[in-house]
């Protein structure tokens, strides 16, 4: 019986079985900020000409550089606060979970050197990265004691190569592939004292995952009038290469002498991207006023976790929105923003937690001879809502009830970019 209840905390605390809850953000693809120009307006740059982020956003914007550049960008110092409430119920009792950590977060590097023909880029991105550790203590009828401790490791890392040209001084074309690989690495920690019994209740799992493939970009952009620019880009499906896993279990509960333990053993592991579709628009107002709009549709996928407690993910189908706005005062000083709607897309089985961010952003360039730097904010705020099993003292389901998720972050955006 105490397996379910492990299996749920797996679930419930951000484990493999669904990789997006407990505020990881890997259902909500795009949040976290990348790119030289792109990361000050909220991700926005699906028609944004010569900027390093269109290695990521769209490649057709590399055809936009005029001269090599070097840049590192959006690095993040962040601030992250999440709440369950209730993360489940055992025993009469609501067990409410919150945690907080900050992080710094290397986003990307990214190098360009233009030819006669094509500008070609190497670049190194985490578009995501994630490690919490947290413990919160609970108390019920028939467990005066009891602990809940994770540790949560997530990262994603693309290295490759891109490449643009111009066609007949109308159109730009890019394409762009990355090694990617995706690891985490997690534990989640259960003990309780019971009412009567003389040994503790305690219960652990860990599972680590590494899998790594190819991921491909593509795009087109064409200034359609002296105002007004249009983008088209495709992030095409993730191919996995190799897949490795590994799980262990411990178990011991004296008041149903249950008393197992398994592993460290090798299991499936399995992460997927699907098909991401964008179009993109840069409106010119006046000669230093721009405005950019992003809309991103993700296709569905379903694939197989391969943990201890195999499930299946369900990634739907969802629309992104970004938008931002830079104002340009002179050659050397710029004023961006940005703001964006990201809604979550994983949703395997009715445990499944939908994450809603909406996502803001303020930040300044300034350029001086070969160098530029760019300081910013960004914060974003979700809300989501489940349902969590009912359990007994026994760890026996007896119903369901409702829960609410809620995720913040908070975070400095610095950029720094250097033309030769």
């Amino acid at each position: 019986m105490i397996y379910r209840l492990l299996g749920l905390l797996f679930i419930a605390l951000g484990l493999p079985a669904h990789p997006a809850y407990g505020s990881n953000y890997t259902d909500n693809r795009g949040l976290m900020p990348v790119g030289d120009v792109e990361s000050f307006m909220a991700n926005t740059g699906i028609a944004l000409s010569g900027s390093t982020g269109a290695v990521f956003f769209n490649p057709a914007g590399l055809a936009g550089f005029t001269s090599n550049q070097i840049s590192l960008s959006a690095n993040a110092y962040t601030k992250r606060e999440s709440e369950f409430k209730p993360l489940l119920t055992i025993d009469n009792t609501d067990l409410d979970f919150s945690a907080s950590g900050i992080q710094a977060i290397p986003h990307s590097f990214i190098t360009t050197w233009r030819t006669k023909a094509l500008t070609f880029a190497l670049s190194i991105i985490v578009p995501h990265q994630l490690k919490d550790e947290d413990v919160v203590s609970f108390s019920s009828p028939a467990y005066p004691v009891m602990q809940v401790a994770r540790t949560n490791y997530f990262q994603l890392l693309m290295g490759g190569a891109s490449a643009a040209a111009r066609f007949a001084n109308s159109y730009d074309i890019g394409v762009g592939c990355f090694y990617t690989m995706y690891q985490t690495s997690q534990l989640v920690f259960v003990s309780g004292n019971t009412n009567g019994a003389p040994n503790a209740a305690v219960s652990s799992l860990f599972y680590q995952a590494d899998v790594a493939g190819i991921l491909c970009n593509g795009g087109i952009q064409k200034q359609l009038s002296e105002g007004l620019r249009v983008g088209l880009s495709a992030q095409f499906p993730f191919m996995p290469l190799t897949k490795s896993g590994k799980a262990s279990a411990f178990v011991q509960e004296p008041v149903n002498g249950v008393s197992v333990s398994e592993g460290p053993k090798s299991v499936p592991a399995d992460y997927r991207i699907p098909l991401d579709i964008g179009l993109g628009f840069e409106l010119r107002l006046a000669s230093f006023w721009y405005l950019y709009l992003d809309v991103n549709h993700q296709f569905g996928e379903r694939y197989r976790t391969g943990t201890l407690y195999e499930d299946e993910v369900h990634v739907q189908s969802t629309t992104r929105f970004n938008s931002g706005f830079r104002l340009r005062f002179s050659k050397n000083f710029q004023i961006l923003a940005g703001a964006a709607y990201n809604p979550s897309s994983v949703a395997s089985d009715s445990n499944g937690f939908r994450e809603n961010f909406v996502v803001g952003t303020l930040g300044a360039h300034w350029l001086s001879g070969n160098s530029s730097f760019g300081l910013g904010f960004v914060g974003a705020r979700s809300t989501g809502s489940g349902n969590v099993p009912v359990y007994s003292a026994e760890f026996a389901q007896i119903g369901r009830k409702s829960t609410s998720l809620r995720n913040e972050f908070y975070g400095v955006l610095v950029s720094s970019a250097y033309v030769f």
